[in-house]
């Protein structure tokens, strides 16, 4: 599937996913009906409506252009587990103070399953990695296996400074990070729209802890000539605005952050959002059981980029030197989102 994706990135991911279901698509001749790998000079062969090949190419032919990005792209799909990647602005679900479509809805739009759910939240202004469930075991496996730290989940950011508190610690997969713990005071009332940390316990607080490394830093960039850091960051303890608040307290707010930041700061660097995306997922730690409804994850690390606004930080730009972040092994890359019926050939 990820051949048809790359090769017409905006058209659905879910209409490849249905065809592939209703055997519409033909591998050297032959009807598939799952999902498989492909050889160099292997022929590929899908049908699908037209309209969705006139989407893809734009009016005039000449395809549409870069900056006109997906709501999100989809990393992995099988029966019971999707995982996608959405875009910085769009909510995950309704109830978020904000008006007009959300990422659940659009997906189960697009697969036409209205059981679609998600299995963990992420932040409107932080772009990446999403999973949902499509049946209640999937749910209730992956958030077992969450809490049991046999899926880890790791976020990218830029901050402000360089950070060095904390304590080593060794991550499940071995990465050395520093850790950082304090307190976590929810605000009285509905809605969480903003969140409090303490150095000491204080009552109706909750513990929250933090592992971080840096990646990069990016000498001479920000205000005044100070440095500004890449991070790679794993939740210990998975609270709303974490990280955001959380190196906000011990002054290394992200990039572009309104709430915790420093709006001095943001100016310079012209960010409008924050510069936070959820950058991969990894299912090594998942047994590789006939049946278990993780089966086709297991074992496997998907990983995106982040796409920060400021073009300097990406791919290592800004004059960042790397203490050596280690591996960066991708999964591939994901696929976009989103009558007589059209044979197309690659």
């Amino acid at each position: 599937m990820r051949v048809l994706q790359e090769a017409w990135p905006r058209v659905p991911a879910a209409r490849f996913f249905r065809a592939l279901r209703n055997r519409d698509i033909r591998v050297n001749g032959r009807r598939v009906r799952d999902d498989g790998p492909v050889q160099p000079g292997d022929r590929i062969e899908v049908y699908l409506p037209d309209s969705d090949f006139l989407a893809q190419e734009g009016a005039d032919g000449s395809g549409l252009p870069d900056d006109d990005r997906p709501d999100y792209l989809v990393v992995h799909a099988d029966g019971h587990l999707l995982v996608v990647s959405k875009a910085q602005g769009l909510s995950i679900h309704s109830g978020e103070d904000e008006e007009g479509s959300n990422l659940v809805d659009r997906i189960r739009e697009d697969f036409g399953d209205r059981d679609i759910r998600l299995c963990h939240r992420l932040d409107r202004n932080t772009g990446g990695l999403v999973m949902l469930g499509r049946d209640d075991r999937t749910l209730r496996t992956v958030a077992q296996a969450m809490r049991d730290g046999a899926i880890l989940k790791r976020y990218r950011c830029l901050v402000s400074g360089v950070p060095d508190m904390g304590v080593p610690v060794r991550c499940a997969d071995g990465t050395a990070m520093k850790e950082i713990r304090d307190s976590w005071e929810k605000p009285a009332g509905g809605r969480i729209r903003q969140v409090h940390i303490h150095a000491g316990e204080e009552a109706g607080d909750r513990p929250v802890a933090t592992r971080y490394r840096v990646l990069a830093v990016h000498r001479g960039v920000g205000p005044e000539g100070s440095d500004a850091s890449e991070l790679e960051v794993e939740l210990v303890t998975g609270k709303t605005h974490q990280i955001r608040a959380h190196f906000a307290f011990h002054g290394h707010p992200v990039l572009g952050d309104g709430r915790y930041g420093k709006n001095t700061i943001n100016r310079h660097y012209r960010l409008r959002r924050q510069q936070l995306w959820s950058v991969s997922l990894d299912f090594r730690k998942i047994p590789k059981e006939s049946g278990h409804p993780l089966s086709n994850v297991a074992g496997r690390l998907f990983r995106i980029e982040p796409e920060y606004d400021d073009p300097r930080f990406r791919s290592g730009k800004a004059g960042g030197r790397s203490p050596s972040p280690g591996g960066r092994s991708r999964e591939g890359s994901p696929s976009s989102r989103r009558g007589q019926r059209r044979k197309d050939q690659r």
